[in-house]
């Protein structure tokens, strides 16, 4: 009887990850099933790239083919990855852009709720060995004990997710050609909650394993001939209370990396956009008239760091 569930866990954790490899429902998915792709520039990070990125705006506007490979609820180990696995795919880009928030070095990398997001992607020896530094022995049981990581994430990777990646049941809110967030977001953000949200501790302590993958980023573009470019999006900044602490944060921990390495840094957080609240639907994300000013900005700007 034992033998007979190790064998039925085996082809329950084949046919799984047969089926998430070839998903379209997941952004994540979406990026690493591109290969053989050639691209100016790619823009990277968590949802404020994902959902504040215009590509075909910016690529009518630059006059260079674009790609958004945002993924929302991700972190720098997953974007390092992301590109490492995307670049293994035979694809290529000449600019990479990605988006840092300075407050996201407090993050700590083993948070329950984007573990899973890489997960299928386990056997790569890279993810492997990443995520067993930060995972530790969960990681052998992700790798080598079949089904355990559809089983422990079953509200991401369970029966239902699956059954909607095969059948696509939903449709995927993001636009299959460029990446781009497709839902509009008009709304304005509530500014009686702006308070509570816009709070960055000033007990704020620095993760070290964030400025570990974020070297090893600018280390992965410089060694694939990759010109990276840093930003940081607008943020709500009424009466400049965040960028305060952002620019002490910025200041002390990435400026020192980005002039070693001579990674340009573009700092849109101290934009007049930031001082109104109707460009936001909530403290760090802009709604559709703010992203409308704020890829204008970014494209004027980016004009300037190309060759």
């Amino acid at each position: 009887m034992g033998v007979i569930v190790i064998i039925l866990l085996y082809i329950f954790d084949f046919a799984f990850s047969s089926i998430f490899s070839s998903d379209k429902y997941y952004k994540s998915s979406w990026v690493l099933n591109k290969k053989n792709e050639i691209y100016d520039v790619a823009f990277l990070g968590n949802s404020r790239v994902y959902t504040q990125i215009y590509t075909d705006s910016l690529t009518h506007k630059l006059g260079k083919n674009c790609v958004n490979l945002g993924v929302d609820g991700t972190n720098i180990m997953h974007h390092y990855l992301l590109l490492n696995l995307f670049l293994k795919q035979h694809n290529t880009i000449k600019y990479l852009v990605y988006n840092i928030d300075p407050w996201s070095l407090s993050f700590n990398l083993d948070d329950p709720k984007r573990t899973w997001i890489l997960l299928n992607e386990i056997n790569d020896s890279s993810v492997y060995s990443e995520y067993k530094s930060v995972f530790g022995y969960r990681t052998y049981l992700w790798r080598y004990f079949p089904f355990w990581k559809f089983t422990e994430y079953n509200s991401r990777l369970g029966l239902l997710a699956a059954a909607n990646s095969k059948l696509n049941l939903l449709k995927q809110e993001y636009n299959i050609k460029n990446g781009d967030y497709l839902k509009p977001n008009n709304m304005a953000v509530d500014t009686h909650k702006f308070n509570s949200m816009a709070n960055i501790s000033d007990n704020f302590k620095v993760n070290n394993q964030n400025l570990y993958f974020l070297e090893k980023m600018i280390a992965l573009c410089k060694s694939k001939n990759v010109k990276l470019i840093m930003i940081t999006a607008p943020i709500l900044n009424i009466q400049q209370q965040i960028t305060k602490k952002t620019d002490l944060i910025t200041n002390k921990y990435l400026s020192p990396i980005f002039d070693k390495t001579q990674t340009p840094y573009l700092d849109f957080t101290h934009l007049d956009i930031g001082l109104a609240f109707h460009n936001f639907y909530d403290y760090h994300h802009l709604n559709n008239l703010g992203k409308t000013k704020y890829n204008s900005i970014l494209a004027e700007e980016l004009q300037k760091q190309f060759d």
